[in-house]
């Protein structure tokens, strides 16, 4: 039976990495004071300010160590060897925990409390760069009832929705552009996490807690229509028939801003898949090869809108642009865009971008992993490029035109030819 009909679901091939594989802990030195009618309340006083400092909260020291401390005499002062227990409070409401102390200075107030100054030692969890891109978190696409059908088959809609969503994830990772967080996989990263919690770690890995990510954008969306059949077609020097993939399909989904709750961007998608799809395999890699076209297709209108790939140099008609990989292929034609001034809202005062030009257009020559290379084949405005400064130029796609398709149908035809050849 295939996986997508009836009630069986796929299942995403996915690697699930080690939870906080990429995490890294530093430790910070810092100087604070604590007061207190005991040496103990005032030491739990000036960890507090020591953990606040470094990692930016305020937190009750009722709430957040218990310290059995005993003190010893050294020429430098008194150095208290700490065994702490960390309550509840401190597993999910800090960022850091304390690593050493040290007494420098005792003394008393006016008040007749204890005032101490502390050399502090704490944990502070470093987070990647890459959690300082946008993040966007992927909700799963809901899918239309009896929406998927291929070669005749009714699919089961709910698992390709979900593999439509693993596909638009995964490309939005590849892209290097965006944090990525995980929306699928709660539940077998709280029972990781929940191995901090026990408190049976050593004390450095509870500054893990507390600092999951939070989306910028949340990126939703439904699947309308999955249709694939096949069309025979024959050439005219031979009588061998060939199948050809036709169909399409269709999703719309839009980018909400989390903190506004406005919509950043949204489109209605319908990927044309006819003559892209090997119909000599099975259904589920039919399937799987149609989602991961559309789901590039998405991908592609999404980082072009929020990150629109920037000419980055020009030297004698050549130009750098700053997105490489398999976002650009050789050959591909984009529209170069000149920036102008921001543009604001009469009436929210809100900037609505920065006014674009185009002033040419330019083809990619060459493609690395993290650049692109490209020669101006048409420039609209002579001057365009003086005063020339990085950030100050862009692309975007060219819309497909009829010279595009008629190419297209005359590689699918050439393509034909060449698989008749081959088999003969």
């Amino acid at each position: 039976m295939n996986r997508f009909n009836g009630k069986i679901i796929l299942g995403a091939a996915l690697l699930f990495m080690p939870l906080f594989a990429q995490a890294n802990v530093d430790i910070v030195n810092v100087k604070s004071e604590g007061i207190g009618q005991t040496v103990n309340e005032a030491v739990d006083d000036g960890l507090v300010q020591a953990i606040s400092m470094v990692n930016g909260k305020s937190i009750d020291s009722e709430t957040l160590l218990k310290t059995k401390s005993t003190s010893t005499a050294t020429d430098k002062g008194n150095t208290f060897n700490n065994s702490k227990e960390l309550n509840d409070e401190i597993k999910t409401r800090t960022n850091g925990i304390v690593d050493s102390y040290k007494i420098i200075s005792q003394s008393k107030t006016d008040r007749g409390n204890i005032k101490v100054l502390l050399d502090v030692k704490i944990a502070k969890f470093k987070l990647p760069k890459s959690s300082k891109r946008k993040k966007i978190a992927v909700i799963n696409f809901v899918p239309r009832n009896a929406c998927c059908n291929i070669m005749n088959t009714k699919l089961n809609e709910k698992a390709v929705a979900d593999v439509l969503t693993d596909s638009v994830n995964n490309y939005l990772v590849q892209t290097r552009k965006f944090t990525i967080l995980d929306r699928k996989y709660q539940e077998t990263v709280k029972g990781e996490k929940s191995i901090l919690e026990s408190g049976n770690v050593p004390m450095r890995e509870l500054v893990k807690l507390g600092q999951e990510l939070v989306a910028d954008y949340l990126m939703v969306g439904s699947l309308n229509n999955l249709r694939v059949s096949e069309k025979n077609i024959q050439l005219q020097t031979t009588d061998k028939v060939f199948k050809r993939s036709v169909g399409a399909l269709s999703l719309n989904y839009r980018l909400i801003d989390i903190t506004t709750g406005q919509v950043k961007f949204s489109q209605n998608l319908n990927t044309n898949l006819s003559g892209k799809l090997n119909l000599n395999t099975d259904i589920d890699s039919i399937i799987l090869e149609s989602v991961n076209i559309s789901a590039k297709e998405a991908g592609y209108k999404i980082l072009e809108a929020i990150y629109p790939f920037v000419v980055e140099s020009y030297e004698n008609n050549l130009l750098t642009i700053g997105t490489g990989g398999d976002m650009i292929e050789v050959g591909q034609r984009f529209k170069l865009i000149k920036y102008g001034d921001k543009i604001i809202d009469s009436y929210t005062k809100e900037s609505l971008g920065r006014k674009e030009t185009q002033v040419g257009i330019i083809e990619i020559t060459e493609v690395t992993s993290k650049m692109s290379y490209a020669k101006v084949i048409n420039l609209s405005n002579k001057n365009a490029f003086d005063n020339f400064k990085p950030k100050s130029m862009i692309i975007r796609s060219l819309p497909n035109t009829r010279k595009q398709t008629q190419k297209k149908q005359e590689d699918m035809r050439k393509k034909l030819e060449k698989e008749f050849d081959d088999g003969w």
